[in-house]
């Protein structure tokens, strides 16, 4: 097992950034590899979610929410992943004096 770490100064208010990062189908507008994102269910958002990823390159995988903190973060798991049973996920917004965190 093993953990990486990521962070992204975002010029935009943390409700702003939060806003963008729990609105769980439009993932393809700022996320490069994902061309078509929906739900799978009728939980679209918070614990028990599932969206179902197409990406580029015909892959088609499932990441479902296990975590919640509104305004705060998000913990989810994915499945479908190439060489990987599946991979855990955690995304957390932190206002800063001068900028928005986003640690993935």
């Amino acid at each position: 097992m093993f953990s990486i770490k990521v962070t992204a100064c975002i010029d935009a208010s943390r409700e702003a950034t939060w806003d963008v990062l729990s609105d769980l189908e439009s993932i393809s507008l700022w996320s490069e590899p994902v061309t078509l994102a929906k739900f799978d269910g009728d939980i679209k958002q918070g614990v028990g979610a599932e969206r179902i990823c197409h990406l580029g390159n015909n892959m088609v995988i499932t990441e479902r929410w296990i975590s919640r903190v509104e305004g705060e973060s998000y913990t989810y798991e994915g499945f479908n992943l190439p060489l990987v049973k599946s991979a855990k996920n955690t995304w957390s917004v932190k206002s800063e004096k001068w900028k928005n965190l986003i640690n993935i």
